[in-house]
């Protein structure tokens, strides 16, 4: 479930979010009906013998920036934004506001701001699930953490798995990550968050599951 391929494994969602910053989501609404999934058939052998769907759900697309980055900006801010995005200055931008929205959000707040806003996304990924000629399916974004992780733990959620096993599958990741763990410091950094948005903690997957109980 991935918004863009050739990404380094250190981008993490919230990076990668900050990267594709569109400042036009302030000032035009995002259609209720656009479409957030992609499809695209390509060969898994090179020989035409196996053919197989690649979708592409944009997790960081526009609802994302407009309803749980851009939302919480004040006025202030959202002007300041717009003018370092209109004279080219789109790093500064990005770093301003994982400073000043994403870090003081946190991961916890971020995902149940994704719970709330990004139900078409959500529900675009879950719908592939729902069509046999799909399987086998593999999930992965980045780093499989945040946008593998959320997808992973409701589908298991779905499927009646116990929440004790969802949440020690998701605590794998931070192990997992252990060989670009320090990579991942320093982009989050740079990208002006917190270091927990590079981490895979249990406790966040408990909050997700709880967020997701209650909404899907």
């Amino acid at each position: 479930m991935e918004g863009r391929e050739g990404l380094p494994i250190d981008k993490s969602f919230p990076t990668s979010a900050l990267a594709s910053l569109d400042s036009s989501v302030l000032v035009k609404e995002s259609h209720v009906n656009e479409k957030t999934v992609a499809s695209e058939d390509f060969n898994t052998t090179g020989r035409g013998t196996l053919i197989r769907k690649k979708y592409k759900v944009d997790f960081a697309g526009k609802n994302f920036q407009r309803y749980c980055v851009f939302a919480a900006c004040s006025f202030g801010l959202k002007l300041y934004i717009i003018y370092l995005m209109a004279f080219c200055q789109r790093k500064k931008a990005a770093y301003i506001i994982g400073q000043k929205v994403l870090a003081p959000m946190g991961v916890n707040k971020m995902y149940r701001e994704f719970a709330t806003y990004c139900k078409a996304e959500i529900r675009e990924a879950l719908s592939i699930f729902t069509n046999p000629k799909n399987y086998p399916i593999e999930i992965h974004c980045t780093q499989g953490k945040d946008r593998t992780g959320m997808v992973s733990a409701l589908i298991m959620a779905i499927a009646g798995v116990p929440e004790d096993i969802i949440v020690n599958d998701y605590a794998k990741t931070q192990k997992g990550l252990a060989a670009i763990y320090n990579d991942m410091l320093e982009e989050v950094r740079r990208a002006g968050l917190s270091d927990d948005f590079a981490q895979a903690p249990p406790q966040v997957c408990c909050y997700l599951d709880c967020i997701y109980y209650k909404r899907y």
